[in-house]
């Protein structure tokens, strides 16, 4: 009366599906970050431009 808890393949699966939403959250902070550096970089290199007679 040997009964496992899940099969292997499905273990697998939530363990996929919990990895790659981890996986989402930090990609999507990186790429946040990553955003906002070029928008802060685009408008000093717009200030310059502008200060430029």
């Amino acid at each position: 009366m040997k009964r496992s808890e899940d099969p292997p393949e499905a273990q697998l699966h939530s363990l996929n599906v919990t990895n790659l939403q981890g996986w989402r959250r930090c990609y999507r902070a990186q790429i946040d970050s990553l955003v906002s550096s070029i928008t802060s970089a685009r408008s000093l290199l717009e200030e310059e431009v502008d200060d430029k007679p």
